[in-house]
């Protein structure tokens, strides 16, 4: 969710990288063979694991399924809330909406909030996810909650005076037809900037955006089993996974979206850190 408290940064870096790099409809072709490939990053891993020393206990109580983002824990009210971005139609992405909707519907002193969406997500985001509790027996309509700004998957949205372009990350596969995440590229006076919103791991579909951005908000997943064997989804990038890639990459990434309990020493593994709540960024 995005709150307005002063402008972010203006300016910009180096351009944009084109959308060299993004994830399109049009890429499914490509994906004939994803079950086994998955299947044999996840014995590679178990390998890695193997061949090297354990650098600390395991997590506790087995897989951790659950995410750590939670509404409105980081002290922000509904009326705090200018300004919602939706990255794809997943609960624990869209989950606060009905909240955020209902809290500022019936609250006369409150706006509308701005909602940035891609443009093929608006309708379902309605039909499958939100109408069933906030369409009043047929009453209401999203646009009646949120001032819907759909967004092209090619293009971007302009929030407090700063231009953000829509980032096509392939998240899953249902069945043959990708699932598609859009993550958030940004350029202010204090650099470049990627989002990548839910990803799995692809470091060669996506070189030319890590090599643009000088900081990077990575996804990534901490699942263990209990002997502390990596246990990756195949839907996140795996923290064991973003271990491989080159230091001076791991240099640009903060990670988030991990699990609650255990995690690894990210600081030491080469990444700037694991995203703690209320953690603030000057972008």
């Amino acid at each position: 969710m995005l709150t307005s408290r002063g402008s972010a940064g203006g300016g910009s870096r180096g351009g944009r990288p084109g959308n060299g790099g993004s994830w399109t409809d049009g890429d499914a072709a490509e994906v004939p063979r994803e079950r086994q490939r998955l299947h044999r990053r996840r014995r590679q891993l178990a390998v890695q694991h193997a061949d090297r020393e354990r650098r600390g206990p395991p997590p506790p109580g087995g897989l951790r399924q659950r995410r750590a983002a939670v509404p409105g824990r980081a002290g922000a009210g509904a009326t705090d809330i200018d300004a919602v971005y939706v990255s794809h139609l997943h609960s624990d992405h869209i989950g606060g909406l009905e909240w955020l909707g209902f809290s500022t519907f019936f609250n006369p002193a409150a706006g509308r909030p701005r909602m940035f969406v891609e443009q093929n997500r608006v309708s379902r985001l309605w039909a499958s996810s939100l109408s069933g509790s906030m369409s009043r027996s047929g009453m209401a309509k999203l646009e009646d909650y949120f001032d819907v700004e759909p967004v092209p998957a090619d293009g971007g949205f302009e929030w407090e005076g700063q231009r953000f372009e829509l980032t096509g990350m392939l998240h899953a596969m249902d069945g043959p037809v990708p699932l598609i995440s859009f993550g958030l590229r940004f350029a202010t006076g204090r650099g470049c900037f990627l989002i990548t919103s839910d990803t799995r791991f692809e470091p060669e579909r996506y070189g030319a955006l890590y090599e643009w951005a000088d900081t990077i908000f990575h996804d990534c997943e901490t699942t263990y089993r209990t002997d502390g064997v990596p246990a990756p989804s195949g839907i996140h990038a795996h923290y064991e996974e973003l271990k491989t890639l080159p230091a001076a990459l791991r240099a640009k990434l903060w990670l988030y979206h991990y699990q609650p309990g255990w995690r690894p020493d990210a600081e030491t593994d080469g990444f700037r850190g694991f995203v703690a709540k209320g953690q603030c960024f000057e972008l």
